[in-house]
């Protein structure tokens, strides 16, 4: 029931159609007209609304090859940006790059999409990549940037997790940030190489993975983070 404005507290019974639309169950013009307007425009607002959840929904499609500058920092190196109401998540991409990715799954509120190609390079990419496999084995990801700028990402992806498990107010904490070593190369005691081919029926070699695949395998024989020992052993 919907009151009606001066009439002493009296009461006009609606219905709903199986739509949900509103109608009048007395069959009285003026105030029938009046409510009608408010319900009709009440129902429009909805239908726009829900039109543009459908848009939203089917804006960013898979397979689809598209193109964004990451924004937002995630572990475990997952980079993101906003495409039409939703957050795209490209595993790779550093912060301040933009990039070409191709979607690999969609979900109400999120995308996530495959790296293709770095169209424009970031601020804190200030290095050359001292491995000449950079980018072609799925290994490192952060050659292209000083020790300095790589201690600060991985100090700001620590501290997002602690803050995401952590009650500050009730449990507030000091950051101390991020203590470097004083090894940048050579440092790493342990490694695991795979068998395969180097490509699809090459030839048969020892090494790492190829960046997004599963299957090719690139040989790598002087790699700048382990131990001389490992690099004789691959060659």
């Amino acid at each position: 029931a919907y009151p009606r404005d001066g009439m002493n507290g009296k009461y006009m019974l609606l219905e709903f159609d199986q739509h949900g639309t509103p109608f009048f169950a007395e069959n009285e013009l003026k105030p029938k007209r009046r409510m009608r307007s408010i319900f009709e425009d009440m129902w429009g607002d909805r239908e726009e609304q829900r039109l543009l959840e459908t848009r939203k929904r089917s804006a960013v499609k898979k397979r689809e090859i598209i193109e964004g500058v990451i924004k937002d920092y995630d572990f475990p190196n997952k980079g993101s940006f906003e495409l039409d109401g939703k957050k795209v998540i490209v595993k790779g991409a550093l912060p301040g790059q933009k990039v070409s990715c191709m979607v690999s799954k969609v979900r109400k509120d999120k995308a996530e999409a495959r790296l293709l190609d770095v169209l424009e390079r970031s601020e804190i990419e200030d290095a050359v990549p001292p491995c000449p496999q950079f980018g072609i084995c799925g290994g490192c990801a952060y050659q292209t940037m000083s020790y300095e700028h790589q201690l600060e990402l991985k100090a700001g992806q620590v501290k997002k997790l602690l803050d995401g498990v952590i009650d500050s107010e009730a449990h507030p904490y000091d950051w101390e940030g991020i203590i470097g070593s004083p090894v940048t190369t050579a440092y790493r005691n342990k490694m695991e190489y795979s068998f395969g081919d180097e490509y699809k029926d090459g030839p048969l070699v020892l090494g790492l993975h190829k960046k997004n695949s599963m299957y090719d395998i690139v040989p790598v024989c002087n790699c700048v983070i382990v131990s001389e020992d490992y690099n004789r052993i691959v060659s």
